[in-house]
């Protein structure tokens, strides 16, 4: 019962962590790939 117990913590807070690391890897590329279109940002509005 304690190991059924630990698992089921461990799942939600591996998978809590998982998320968030998901979405930091998500975020700071998308931030990144925002610096550099800058430039292209222009060119892509007036396309």
């Amino acid at each position: 019962m304690s190991t059924s117990s630990t698992e089921q913590q461990a799942q939600p807070g591996a998978i809590s962590p998982l998320g968030a690391a998901v979405a930091e890897t998500c975020r700071p590329p998308v931030q990144r790939t925002d610096s550099p279109p800058l430039p292209s940002e222009p060119a892509a509005v007036g396309a």
